[in-house]
Protein backbone atom coordinates (compact mmCIF):
# COMPACT_ATOMS: atom_id res chain seq x y z
CA UNK A 1 0.00 0.00 0.00
CA UNK A 2 2.57 2.44 1.10
CA UNK A 3 4.55 1.98 -2.35
CA UNK A 4 1.78 2.29 -4.61
CA UNK A 5 1.00 5.58 -2.66
CA UNK A 6 4.72 6.61 -3.02
CA UNK A 7 4.64 5.54 -6.80
CA UNK A 8 0.84 8.15 -6.90
CA UNK A 9 3.23 10.88 -5.30
CA UNK A 10 5.67 11.19 -7.59
CA UNK A 11 3.23 11.49 -11.18
CA UNK A 12 2.93 15.19 -11.65
CA UNK A 13 -0.44 16.87 -10.23
CA UNK A 14 -2.37 19.81 -11.60
CA UNK A 15 -4.42 21.11 -8.20
CA UNK A 16 -3.75 18.12 -6.47
CA UNK A 17 -5.12 15.58 -9.55
CA UNK A 18 -2.66 13.32 -11.41
CA UNK A 19 -1.92 15.35 -15.21
CA UNK A 20 -2.64 12.57 -18.05
CA UNK A 21 -0.59 11.95 -20.89
CA UNK A 22 -1.78 11.99 -24.77
CA UNK A 23 -3.08 8.81 -24.30
CA UNK A 24 -5.27 9.04 -21.05
CA UNK A 25 -6.24 12.55 -22.15
CA UNK A 26 -8.01 10.85 -25.18
CA UNK A 27 -9.94 7.93 -22.41
CA UNK A 28 -10.97 10.17 -20.87
CA UNK A 29 -12.33 12.69 -23.75
CA UNK A 30 -13.94 9.43 -25.18
CA UNK A 31 -15.28 8.48 -21.98
CA UNK A 32 -16.90 12.13 -21.42
CA UNK A 33 -18.22 12.06 -24.82
CA UNK A 34 -20.01 8.54 -24.23
CA UNK A 35 -21.41 9.51 -21.05
CA UNK A 36 -22.96 12.78 -22.42
CA UNK A 37 -24.54 10.78 -25.40
CA UNK A 38 -25.95 8.33 -22.59
CA UNK A 39 -27.46 11.25 -20.17
CA UNK A 40 -27.93 13.63 -22.57
CA UNK A 41 -29.80 12.47 -25.49
CA UNK A 42 -30.14 8.58 -25.13
CA UNK A 43 -32.13 9.16 -21.53
CA UNK A 44 -34.28 11.92 -22.63
CA UNK A 45 -35.22 10.12 -25.72
CA UNK A 46 -36.31 6.91 -23.59
CA UNK A 47 -38.09 8.96 -21.32
CA UNK A 48 -40.32 10.78 -24.26
CA UNK A 49 -40.79 6.61 -25.80
CA UNK A 50 -41.32 5.00 -22.98
CA UNK A 51 -41.49 7.01 -19.28
CA UNK A 52 -39.65 4.92 -17.05
CA UNK A 53 -41.29 1.39 -18.35
CA UNK A 54 -37.68 0.38 -19.36
CA UNK A 55 -34.40 0.30 -17.44
CA UNK A 56 -31.64 1.30 -19.17
CA UNK A 57 -30.08 -2.20 -18.84
CA UNK A 58 -33.96 -3.23 -20.98
CA UNK A 59 -32.93 -0.38 -23.43
CA UNK A 60 -29.88 -1.97 -24.64
CA UNK A 61 -31.24 -5.16 -24.80
CA UNK A 62 -33.91 -3.95 -26.95
CA UNK A 63 -31.11 -2.59 -29.00
CA UNK A 64 -29.21 -5.73 -29.34
CA UNK A 65 -31.77 -7.53 -30.62
CA UNK A 66 -32.68 -4.71 -33.01
CA UNK A 67 -29.02 -4.55 -34.56
CA UNK A 68 -27.10 -7.77 -33.82
CA UNK A 69 -28.26 -11.74 -34.43
CA UNK A 70 -28.39 -12.58 -31.06
CA UNK A 71 -30.95 -14.98 -31.66
CA UNK A 72 -31.65 -17.05 -27.74
CA UNK A 73 -30.73 -16.38 -24.02
CA UNK A 74 -26.82 -18.16 -24.84
CA UNK A 75 -26.03 -15.75 -27.10
CA UNK A 76 -27.46 -12.99 -25.20
CA UNK A 77 -25.33 -14.30 -22.12
CA UNK A 78 -22.36 -13.91 -24.33
CA UNK A 79 -22.96 -10.94 -26.07
CA UNK A 80 -23.46 -9.01 -22.90
CA UNK A 81 -21.10 -10.89 -20.52
CA UNK A 82 -23.12 -12.10 -17.50
CA UNK A 83 -24.44 -15.54 -16.61
CA UNK A 84 -27.06 -17.86 -18.78
CA UNK A 85 -29.43 -17.18 -15.44
CA UNK A 86 -29.24 -13.35 -16.11
CA UNK A 87 -29.37 -13.10 -19.29
CA UNK A 88 -32.44 -15.49 -18.81
CA UNK A 89 -34.47 -12.71 -16.27
CA UNK A 90 -33.51 -9.87 -18.80
CA UNK A 91 -35.16 -11.29 -21.64
CA UNK A 92 -38.47 -12.71 -19.50
CA UNK A 93 -38.36 -8.76 -18.16
CA UNK A 94 -38.79 -7.58 -22.50
CA UNK A 95 -41.03 -10.87 -23.41
CA UNK A 96 -43.61 -10.00 -20.05
CA UNK A 97 -44.18 -6.33 -21.74
CA UNK A 98 -44.70 -7.80 -25.41
CA UNK A 99 -41.73 -6.31 -26.98
CA UNK A 100 -39.57 -9.60 -26.95
CA UNK A 101 -41.41 -12.88 -28.79
CA UNK A 102 -40.38 -16.69 -28.21
CA UNK A 103 -40.69 -19.50 -31.42
CA UNK A 104 -39.73 -23.18 -31.22
CA UNK A 105 -36.35 -23.39 -33.66
CA UNK A 106 -37.36 -24.82 -36.82
CA UNK A 107 -33.48 -25.97 -36.92
CA UNK A 108 -33.66 -27.85 -33.57
CA UNK A 109 -36.68 -28.17 -31.74
CA UNK A 110 -35.21 -28.32 -28.51
CA UNK A 111 -33.66 -24.70 -28.71
CA UNK A 112 -36.27 -21.58 -28.37
CA UNK A 113 -35.41 -18.28 -30.55
CA UNK A 114 -36.07 -15.11 -29.10
CA UNK A 115 -36.78 -12.04 -31.75
CA UNK A 116 -38.12 -8.57 -30.97
CA UNK A 117 -42.26 -8.85 -31.25
CA UNK A 118 -43.92 -5.99 -34.11
CA UNK A 119 -44.09 -3.56 -30.71
CA UNK A 120 -40.82 -3.89 -29.62
CA UNK A 121 -39.46 -3.53 -33.12
CA UNK A 122 -41.15 -0.77 -33.67
CA UNK A 123 -40.10 0.97 -30.56
CA UNK A 124 -36.46 -0.05 -30.84
CA UNK A 125 -36.62 1.47 -34.69
CA UNK A 126 -38.00 4.91 -33.48
CA UNK A 127 -35.58 5.29 -30.86
CA UNK A 128 -32.59 4.31 -33.17
CA UNK A 129 -33.97 6.71 -35.88
CA UNK A 130 -34.27 9.35 -33.61
CA UNK A 131 -31.43 8.77 -31.91
CA UNK A 132 -29.54 9.58 -35.48
CA UNK A 133 -31.46 12.71 -36.15
CA UNK A 134 -30.52 14.23 -32.59
CA UNK A 135 -26.97 13.28 -33.18
CA UNK A 136 -27.29 15.17 -37.00
CA UNK A 137 -28.70 18.05 -35.08
CA UNK A 138 -26.18 18.12 -32.29
CA UNK A 139 -23.32 17.68 -35.03
CA UNK A 140 -25.01 19.83 -37.62
CA UNK A 141 -21.64 22.43 -37.82
CA UNK A 142 -19.01 19.28 -38.68
CA UNK A 143 -18.30 17.91 -41.99
CA UNK A 144 -19.33 14.54 -42.59
CA UNK A 145 -16.41 13.56 -43.78
CA UNK A 146 -15.07 14.47 -40.50
CA UNK A 147 -16.75 12.67 -38.28
CA UNK A 148 -16.26 9.77 -39.98
CA UNK A 149 -12.53 10.89 -40.30
CA UNK A 150 -12.45 10.60 -36.29
CA UNK A 151 -14.78 7.48 -36.55
CA UNK A 152 -12.07 5.47 -38.45
CA UNK A 153 -9.49 6.76 -35.90
CA UNK A 154 -11.12 5.24 -32.86
CA UNK A 155 -11.56 2.03 -34.62
CA UNK A 156 -7.53 1.84 -35.46
CA UNK A 157 -7.21 2.87 -32.23
CA UNK A 158 -9.37 0.14 -30.60
CA UNK A 159 -7.96 -2.33 -32.80
CA UNK A 160 -4.31 -1.34 -31.69
CA UNK A 161 -5.64 -2.02 -28.31
CA UNK A 162 -7.68 -5.04 -28.73
CA UNK A 163 -3.43 -5.96 -30.78
CA UNK A 164 -1.93 -5.59 -27.68
CA UNK A 165 -4.14 -7.35 -25.55
CA UNK A 166 -2.94 -10.38 -27.27
CA UNK A 167 -5.73 -12.47 -26.87
CA UNK A 168 -8.76 -10.25 -29.37
CA UNK A 169 -10.74 -13.83 -29.74
CA UNK A 170 -12.23 -13.68 -26.49
CA UNK A 171 -13.07 -10.47 -26.41
CA UNK A 172 -16.77 -8.74 -28.16
CA UNK A 173 -16.46 -5.39 -28.30
CA UNK A 174 -20.05 -5.28 -29.55
CA UNK A 175 -19.17 -3.94 -33.08
CA UNK A 176 -22.94 -4.33 -34.58
CA UNK A 177 -24.72 -2.42 -31.55
CA UNK A 178 -22.14 0.08 -32.01
CA UNK A 179 -23.57 0.65 -35.88
CA UNK A 180 -20.86 -1.05 -36.79
CA UNK A 181 -20.91 -2.73 -40.20
CA UNK A 182 -18.46 -5.26 -39.84
CA UNK A 183 -16.56 -6.95 -37.02
CA UNK A 184 -13.37 -4.71 -35.87
CA UNK A 185 -12.07 -8.35 -34.65
CA UNK A 186 -12.31 -9.79 -38.08
CA UNK A 187 -11.65 -6.70 -40.30
CA UNK A 188 -8.44 -5.07 -38.39
CA UNK A 189 -7.20 -8.15 -36.83
CA UNK A 190 -8.81 -10.89 -38.94
CA UNK A 191 -9.99 -13.14 -36.38
CA UNK A 192 -13.33 -14.14 -35.15
CA UNK A 193 -14.18 -12.72 -31.67
CA UNK A 194 -15.82 -15.20 -29.20
CA UNK A 195 -19.57 -14.05 -29.81
CA UNK A 196 -19.38 -14.63 -33.65
CA UNK A 197 -17.60 -18.17 -32.99
CA UNK A 198 -20.67 -18.83 -30.87
CA UNK A 199 -23.79 -17.32 -33.01
CA UNK A 200 -21.58 -19.43 -36.39
CA UNK A 201 -22.14 -22.83 -34.18
CA UNK A 202 -25.05 -21.51 -33.56
CA UNK A 203 -28.21 -23.98 -34.56
CA UNK A 204 -30.37 -20.72 -35.43
CA UNK A 205 -27.17 -19.25 -37.24
CA UNK A 206 -28.69 -19.46 -40.47
CA UNK A 207 -31.95 -19.03 -40.34
CA UNK A 208 -31.57 -15.55 -37.91
CA UNK A 209 -29.65 -12.90 -40.07
CA UNK A 210 -29.21 -9.72 -37.86
CA UNK A 211 -31.70 -7.15 -38.20
CA UNK A 212 -30.64 -3.43 -39.70
CA UNK A 213 -33.12 -1.07 -38.02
Amino acid sequence: MGHDAGVLHRIPRVNGVPSAGPGAQLLGAARMLSLAIQEAVEARLHAELAGDRLSRSQWKLLEIFATTPVANVTEVAAYLGVSTAAASKAVDRLARQNLLERSIDTQDRRHVRLALSPEGGALASTFLERLQLRLNEIWDDAEGEELAGMGSALDRLTASVMRAAGNPSETCIQCELNRRAACLVKESLHRDCFFHTLHRDSPAAEATPAARL
